[in-house]
């Protein structure tokens, strides 16, 4: 098996940005490109928010659909009462 190539430990500055001049060349490749965790938290971020909508969605048709009933009902109640009067 090839020798495990040295793990470089992280630096200790506070600083946000590191100048390229001060990377690896085998590291620039790495900073500049995006990870694959980012691609799924962005995947997992629009189906959460898919599902989000379709739960809106569900709502609104069974707040439409109780209405729907209720009108039926109502309905119901009147012809019940106009076969009772006559």
């Amino acid at each position: 098996t090839p020798p495990l190539l040295p793990i470089s430990t992280p630096s200790t500055s506070r600083r946000a940005e590191i100048p390229e001049a001060d990377t690896p060349p085998r590291n620039r490749l790495l900073l500049a490109t995006l990870r694959p965790g980012c691609e799924t938290r962005e995947a997992l971020a629009r189906s959460e928010a898919y599902c989000r909508a379709l739960e809106v969605r569900v709502a609104v048709l069974e707040t439409r659909a109780h209405l729907l009933e209720w009108q039926r009902q109502a309905a119901d109640d009147f012809a019940v009462q106009h076969i009772m009067r006559t």
